[in-house]
């Protein structure tokens, strides 16, 4: 008797499975590219958000519409730009994410809040180059639009909150595309 249980538990369990997986998002990794514009909300910088930025994120599913996604980026002020004194002035950071999403037929919309480390890199007119290093929250709204099984559109919208010396409000709007695997 004991001998016959065991394998109908293990006939039900692989019958129930395929069951369950479509219920969960059919990839596990998902990689991204975009680009875009943003700025500094801070009052002495210029406050235009037309600035250059480019990032890469790399994620995984780590349950049911959650996902953990690290962000590389960096927002380019140019040279004409006044940030809290810096010339030449450059953002780069690295985000650690939760991303959670909300499965629609064809798109994906969805929040994230996570920690991060910023550099703001460039020119003081008095100190010369200028390394202000610290870290800081991200918040953003994610869409993602499926144009095939594994490739998609993705746009974001983020706000940044660094503890640095000079500006710490940040803000992007990026579009690019994502591949799943």
């Amino acid at each position: 008797m004991r001998s016959i249980r065991l394998p109908a538990a293990v006939l039900a369990l692989f019958f129930a499975v395929p069951a369950v997986a479509p219920a969960q998002d059919d990839y596990t990794f998902t990689a991204g590219l975009l680009g875009g514009v943003g700025g500094s909300f801070d009052d002495s910088s210029d406050g235009d958000l037309d600035h250059r930025t480019v990032e890469a994120a790399i994620g995984m599913v780590t349950n049911d519409r959650t996902l953990a996604m690290v962000r590389l980026g960096r927002l380019d002020f140019g040279s004409e730009t006044d940030i809290e004194g810096l010339v030449d002035a450059e953002l780069t950071f690295l985000t650690v994410a939760g991303e959670y999403r909300f499965r629609q037929p064809s798109y994906d919309y969805g929040f994230y809040l996570g920690l991060g480390g910023y550099e703001l890199a460039g020119r003081d007119p008095v100190d010369g180059e200028v390394a202000d290093r610290g870290l800081g929250l991200a918040l953003g709204v994610t869409g993602d639009f499926d144009l095939t099984r594994h490739l998609s559109v993705v746009v974001e919208f983020s706000a940044h909150y660094a503890f640095l010396d000079h500006a710490d409000l940040y803000g992007m709007a990026l579009g690019g595309v994502a591949v799943h695997f």
